[in-house]
């Protein structure tokens, strides 16, 4: 890449790498959400072309059980860059002789700017051609415009030709040893082509920059990561092409906040995930679906909820009565948030046994914690906080504090419920969208009167009370 630390905007091949590498994060941080014992770290490497004065990086290889060589192109793919695809899966076909690792070759494209052998590729991808040649050819096709070409193209690189490393310091040394024909095919048949959307993946990439790197510009963020990963494209030690995403941690020195957090934030974080829905659960199973209010559709009970699509805004506010299904309005919500939401549950009151001088930090910071590893895995995260009224006021001043400052991340919703007098009696600097539940109509209650079979003349006194549902429900 010419000047990549000088260069601004975003490159496939660029963005590529260091969405896969950002990615290679999110193994550490489930480790410690989910308590789960250290394994084996995914290792990345990259190489740039061995040949001409472009030093873009060419070839991804990424190391876990097995190695995957990726070359990743946006465009066209040139016999330059497949001679440097096939090389590198023979170098590496070398370096694991002996072992169980499999070495798996994959083509990344950008679909938005396919290559003009898109259609060979995808061949080459679906079903490998027949090669009956006993040995392998001696020259490679003058116009690689099939699969089958392909393949011939690619058993002279990996089985023919004398390839010399492109090192200066060891101009005369062979890169690698040739391969056998029949291993090649053995490795070739693994091959598959990986399409990317380009526009999507940069936005996708873009948002994580931002979210994870609060108040640094992602164009510095991706300047010095394009920087760092040039200089190991670039290093003529084959050893220091490779890195984990701890390293890239360690050496580029900007994900550190990210990776380091205080224990009592991870221990937050894994009670939200592993004791609050349990919780919840239990709470609705034994109070409040018993009642049968959420038998009740919420068009029907609350017709101002007909065009309400919380994951559309930055967030609801759902304020209330005593008894006037809050809680079950909150679940009903629940179920028009989209699939690429994580929800997360809680009542406000499960967590009244956290150090109160701790909390608000804590609070936020398992909260980042929990949108930034589903803005890894590119899904959004939806928190859902119940019974806000009952809890203490520091616990409140937590949970506001992080609405406030994080309701602004265009990857994170919130929806809270509050009894109404109680929100009034101490209201906080509120951004999300409020939403008031109105009583149930009488066509409802009357609905549910004559389904008990209760038909008696009510007093007006008492026909207002039972539209607050709780009333209703429970004196019938």
């Amino acid at each position: 890449m010419s000047g990549p630390t000088s260069r601004r905007g975003f490159k496939f091949s660029d963005v590529y790498i260091l969405d896969t590498a950002l990615s290679g994060c999110l193994d550490s941080q489930l480790e410690i959400l989910e308590g789960a014992g250290s394994t084996p770290e995914t290792v990345f490497g990259v190489e740039a072309a061995p040949d001409g004065a472009d030093s873009d990086w060419d070839v991804l290889a990424i190391k876990s059980k097995d190695i995957e060589v990726q070359e990743v192109k946006s465009g066209s793919v040139t016999a330059s860059d497949r001679k440097s695809f096939w090389i590198r899966l023979r170098k590496t076909i070398s370096e694991t002789s002996g072992s169980d690792q499999k070495v798996l070759p994959r083509l990344v494209i950008n679909s938005d700017s396919k290559p003009t052998s898109y259609n060979a590729w995808k061949n080459f991808a679906e079903q490998l051609p027949e090669y009956k040649e006993g040995t392998a050819p001696d020259s490679t096709p003058k116009r690689v415009d099939s699969s089958s070409k392909m393949l011939q193209e690619a058993l002279f690189w990996m089985c023919t030709a004398e390839v010399l490393n492109p090192d200066i310091k060891k101009p005369t040394e062979i890169a690698a040893p040739k391969v056998p024909v029949k291993e090649a095919i053995q490795v070739l048949e693994q091959f598959d082509l990986i399409e990317v959307h380009g526009r999507e993946l940069t936005e996708n990439f873009g948002r994580k920059l931002r979210a994870l790197f609060e108040g640094i510009r992602p164009e510095d963020v991706h300047d010095k990561l394009c920087g760092w990963v040039a200089r190991k494209a670039e290093d003529y030690k084959n050893e220091n092409k490779f890195f984990s995403a701890r390293t890239l941690v360690a050496e580029a020195e900007i994900f550190k906040k990210f990776i380091s957090r205080p224990t009592s934030v991870s221990r937050l974080a894994q009670y939200i995930v592993n004791e609050c829905e349990d919780l919840i659960n239990q709470y609705f199973g034994s109070k409040i679906d018993s009642q049968g209010i959420s038998e009740v559709p919420l068009e029907i009970t609350q017709p101002a909820t007909s065009d309400l699509d919380p994951t559309q805004e930055l967030g609801v506010l759902i304020l209330g009565e005593a008894g006037s299904g809050k809680s079950v309005i909150l679940s009903q919500l629940c179920e028009r948030i989209t699939d690429d939401f994580e929800v997360y549950r809680f009542r406000a009151t499960d967590l009244g046994h956290w150090n109160s001088r701790e909390f608000k930090e804590d609070f936020h910071g398992a909260v980042r914690f929990l949108a930034d590893i589903q803005l890894l895995k590119n899904r959004k995260s939806f928190f859902v906080v119940d019974e806000f009224d009952q809890a203490p006021r520091w616990l409140k001043d937590g949970i506001m504090y992080s609405v406030n400052n994080l309701v602004t991340r265009d990857d994170l919703r919130f929806i809270i419920s509050s009894r109404l007098v109680d929100w009034a009696r101490a209201p906080y600097e509120n951004p999300l969208s409020e939403f008031s539940i109105q009583p149930w109509d009488e066509g409802i209650v009357d609905s549910i009167l004559e389904s008990k079979g209760i038909e008696r003349r009510l007093s007006d006194s008492l026909r207002s009370l039972i539209r607050i549902p709780f009333y209703l429900l429970t004196s019938t």
